[in-house]
């Protein structure tokens, strides 16, 4: 019996050696380098995302870069121009005017409204009433939200008009522009 139980004892001992510097290597060796590797690869990703978001930006300038002075000049104008409130006021006012009268409308009233601040952002806004038929209304407001200026309608005050015709309605809306921001 004590035979059978030293070549098991032996044996027992050879296997918790092994295990033992099995263990060890894996501390010592795989655990460190597969924590390398897993770093690794979140500095592949990170360097990826970050050579993405170049080439956007590369892209984005190349197209900034070939547009023509005429374009600029069309996306510019987009925006509420003037360097002050008052001035900035005046081309928001201006630019409804021309706008109203596009359409056949004419203007009872406009008048000017304190800016706000949105999203850093200036917009300029003005309160206009008018009387118009129905269609010119739709076509006005149309233009106001999807012509080629950034301007954005606030309130919309609709009524009959009881003044004019059965055809015809009251307006009053507040609209506000887009300021340009200073340039840097």
């Amino acid at each position: 019996m004590l035979q059978l139980s030293g070549a098991w004892g032996r044996s027992a001992a050879f296997l918790v050696v092994h295990g033992v510097a099995a263990l060890l290597l894996g501390l010592i060796v795989i655990v460190p380098a597969v924590n390398f590797l897993q770093e690794q690869r979140l500095r592949i990703e990170q360097s990826a995302l970050t050579l993405e978001r170049a080439r956007a930006v590369l892209s984005r300038n190349e197209t900034v870069a070939n547009l023509s002075p005429e374009h600029l000049a069309v996306a510019a104008s987009r925006f509420i121009q003037g360097q002050g409130e008052g001035s900035q006021n005046a081309d928001l006012l201006r630019r409804l005017r021309s706008l109203a009268e596009e359409k056949g409308v004419q203007l009872s009233s406009a008048t000017p409204l304190a800016p706000r601040e949105w999203n850093a952002r200036r917009f300029i806004g003005a309160r206009i009433e008018f009387r118009a038929a129905t269609e010119q209304v739709a076509g006005l407001l149309t233009e106001f939200e999807s012509g080629s200026a950034l301007l954005f309608i606030e309130k919309a005050d609709l009524s009959p008009d009881k003044e004019g015709d059965a055809e015809s309605l009251a307006v009053m809306i507040e609209i506000y522009g887009v300021a340009r921001w200073p340039e840097t």
